[in-house]
């Protein structure tokens, strides 16, 4: 009984400290911001887009603006007519191995619109930035999105305080079917990344989701015991 208490309570734990990281995709340019990103394992990381239209696409790490082989993650195209767009695409993380990301609309590949995912170097970044700007395609995989969660973004509070709430979430398979969060582990080590890196995402609400966890852990221990 008590290992089945103190296994909740570490399972537990372990969700509270997990935190969302929020990637910016076309904002202000062709880039994405942060361009180097750092996310634990069960983080969960959360792509909001920009004005144009952008994708998000898991690319290979020996091949820049090519996706990986098998698995990965699509977010399908994201056109936003201006500001902020109405949708994200989140995917769940569910290993520190290095992924590597790019934008497969157009040349944005090539000028410059990709990211790391845990690079093994900060120099990884511009590396995979550096392979692709000498790609000579850039590849986009067909249908609709895959391996993540496309869902409504959340508003921004307006000039009140008030909040508009979200609405529902979707997710869609490779053939259009639906299907819950991806959780997408890394590929090889890098051969290419982008200049100067920028600093990693936030955690949003983790000390809220800590105290939930450990309340509702406890009641969880008490009751077996």
């Amino acid at each position: 009984m008590h290992f089945i208490a103190a296994t909740a309570l570490s399972m537990l734990a372990m969700q509270a400290q997990a935190k969302t990281v929020k990637v910016m995709v076309g904002q202000g340019g062709l880039k994405f911001t942060p361009d180097n990103i750092k996310a634990s394992k069960g983080d969960t990381i959360e792509f909001s887009f920009y004005t144009s239209t952008h994708n998000v696409i898991q690319g290979d790490a020996t091949k820049a603006c090519n996706p990986v082989d098998k698995g990965g993650f699509f977010s399908g195209d994201m056109k936003v007519t201006s500001g902020k767009g109405t949708k994200t695409f989140t995917v769940k993380v569910d290993s520190t191995d290095p992924m590597y990301i790019y934008c497969g609309v157009g040349q944005h590949c090539q000028a410059g619109m990709t990211a790391v995912i845990n690079p093994k170097a900060d120099g990884d970044v511009k590396s995979y930035a550096d392979n692709a700007a000498k790609a000579d395609k850039n590849v986009t995989p067909k249908g609709d999105a895959f391996g993540g969660t496309v869902a409504d973004a959340k508003l921004e509070p307006t000039e009140s305080g008030s909040m508009v709430s979200t609405k529902g979430v979707s997710s869609m398979s490779p053939t259009g079917g639906a299907m819950t969060t991806g959780s997408m582990s890394g590929s090889a080590t890098p051969t290419n990344s982008k200049a100067a890196p920028s600093s990693t995402g936030a955690a949003s609400n983790l000390e809220g989701q800590l105290g939930a966890a450990v309340a509702a852990a406890a009641g969880l221990a008490a009751f077996i015991l």
